[in-house]
């Protein structure tokens, strides 16, 4: 599949971006550390924020993808190191027997998807991108976005997804992420607040590259 956007769609990315900024209500901390680190460990870390040790002992495997997706602004190695904390062997990347309801397995499968596409904004890798499609793909068939807890994790990947594939479903999945975000009260949520943030930066830069 072609995975740069055209000269459109880096337009409607960056529109995107916009949007997803503009949803952040003003009140919210945006501080590095507004947000208890314990909650996202591995987010925590690419964030910037400092994160003991410990954090990750019991951690989900989502949270061990971000993990190593920090490790790639350090290390090209660091794209072996997020596929293997993929923990399902069924086309998932979170294993769900390790997480009760579905909502909290909904959240966390996201939010290793989220890891999984901006580690592929960050290293360019074409074998990891295509694992995001596929994910993409599969959550779209299976998953309905409202079994989330409403924290917006891989809004940006749904929208690049629907950009570059003419993909009218994921766009609307990326639609209703973010609805369900600013219809709960998690729009007045830190974390909630860097994970969308985050997917503005991760389409700005591939809009900034396709330039």
């Amino acid at each position: 599949m072609k995975m740069a956007p055209t000269s459109e769609n880096t337009k409607e990315m960056e529109r995107w971006a916009k949007i997803l900024r503009a949803a952040v209500p003003q009140h919210v901390d945006l501080s590095v550390g507004a947000w208890d680190a314990r909650m996202a460990p591995g987010f925590a870390l690419w964030s910037g924020m400092g994160v003991d040790e410990g954090y990750f002992s019991r951690c989900t495997s989502d949270q061990k993808m971000w993990r190593a997706c920090a490790g790639l602004r350090e290390s090209a190695c660091g794209v072996d190191a997020l596929v293997r904390c993929i923990s399902a062997s069924d086309g998932a990347l979170v294993e769900r027997g390790g997480v009760d309801a579905i909502e909290v397995w909904t959240d966390c499968e996201l939010a290793g998807l989220h890891a999984l596409w901006r580690g592929w904004v960050e290293s360019g890798d074409a074998p990891l991108g295509e694992r995001v499609v596929r994910s993409c793909e599969r959550l779209i068939e299976e998953v309905q976005p409202d079994n989330a807890t409403n924290r917006p994790w891989a809004v940006g990947a749904f929208v690049w997804l629907g950009m570059v594939e003419d993909n009218q479903e994921a766009e609307l999945y990326a639609q209703t992420l973010l609805h369900n975000y600013q219809a709960s009260s998690a729009r007045d949520d830190a974390l909630c607040a860097a994970i969308l943030l985050d997917s503005a930066d991760g389409l700005g830069a591939i809009a900034e590259r396709s330039g």
